[in-house]
């Protein structure tokens, strides 16, 4: 079993910077790839338990999201929780429903669960649970969120410029029928991807081009809602801003027997996996989740060490446009 100065050793780095890594304490990136390879190479195994006690610390990291059934949360807490392993950290995630109460409770639950820090998607948490963090001197990241409370740090993507450079995009090319489908249940980021929709729309002066429909947060409601769409008199191109939005109406459109894009133009959101099986593949919004996972990895490790943070991180998600939006006369 290899140790510490073995580690150290290996890698060609102090000792003082491979604890900094082992405890959560971000480093430079060339560092800690050395510091990964030391310890596959060394059979370096740290005792977490022996950590916790002398660090005073957990190891733990709260969770709190909105909506467990999401694949983006998922693949975002999925992909923090294998960037933080590595230094001994665990992840607690709870979520909760679209209900004040139950977020702000649960929020202050794992507040008292003495964590080492707080990561929250928030909708309706108050400055009194904010400030209880505080006061205890538990660090708190907010992501995928505009919630602006005492100035707490956050990471976000750009919900609001993406969804208006497509719809822009889509209008430029000749569509005068678009339905843009999202989630009924209200959270800031739907409503931003709305916006953004909806003021392209408006600086173009094709207000009337657009339709947004609101349906079940689910893939079986989404599929439901776009099947009475296209039996009501399809539109020319879907957008389709989630990932379970997008799966379900993807699905009512190949159940309908239309064919993308000669009957209908779609674009969705997120599911990188599903637009990939299809011929043509589906142009897609996608947020970078490695990226966001890093943002918040170094984040949350700045704030546990008693640093400031960057503030706002603005994560650019990608648009990739394929024949799926290709107009037919």
């Amino acid at each position: 079993m290899g140790t510490l100065h073995d580690v150290s050793r290996i890698s060609g780095l102090s000792i003082a910077t491979v604890s900094k890594y082992l405890n959560g304490i971000k480093v430079k990136p060339q560092n800690e790839e050395k510091i990964k390879r030391a310890i596959e190479e060394s059979n370096y195994s740290v005792n977490f338990f022996a950590k916790s006690l002398k660090t005073k610390r957990s190891m733990t990291v709260g969770v709190l999201i909105p909506n467990m059934a999401s694949a983006f949360y998922s693949s975002v807490i999925s992909r923090v929780e294998q960037i933080f392993a590595p230094k001994g950290y665990n992840l607690l995630v709870s979520g909760y429903a679209n209900d004040g109460i139950q977020e702000n409770s649960k929020f202050l639950s794992l507040l008292s669960r003495k964590v080492d820090a707080l990561l929250v998607a928030p909708e309706r948490l108050s400055e009194q649970s904010v400030a209880a963090a505080r006061a205890n001197g538990t660090p708190v990241l907010f992501f995928d969120t505009k919630r602006d409370i005492d100035a707490i740090g956050s990471v976000v993507t750009d919900n609001y410029d993406a969804c208006k450079a497509v719809t822009a995009r889509l209008i430029e090319s000749g569509f005068s029928k678009i339905t843009v489908l999202l989630p009924s249940t209200v959270y800031s980021t739907t409503n931003e991807r709305r916006q953004g929709c909806l003021d392209a729309a408006a600086q173009l002066g094709r207000s009337r081009t657009l339709e947004t429909l609101g349906t079940p947060g689910d893939i079986s409601g989404a599929y439901e809602r776009t099947r009475a769409l296209l039996d009501a008199g399809r539109p020319e191109v879907i957008f389709a801003l989630s990932s379970s939005t997008f799966l379900g109406a993807l699905m009512a459109v190949s159940d309908a027997g239309l064919k993308i894009p000669e009957d209908i133009a779609f674009i969705g959101y997120d599911n990188k996996q599903i637009s990939k099986i299809y011929t043509p593949n589906i142009s897609l919004v996608y947020q970078p989740v490695d990226d966001i996972a890093q943002a918040i990895y170094g984040e949350l490790s700045a704030l546990m060490a008693g640093d400031a943070g960057n503030g706002r991180i603005v994560i650019r998600s990608r648009i990739t446009y394929t024949d799926s939006i290709r107009k037919f006369a």
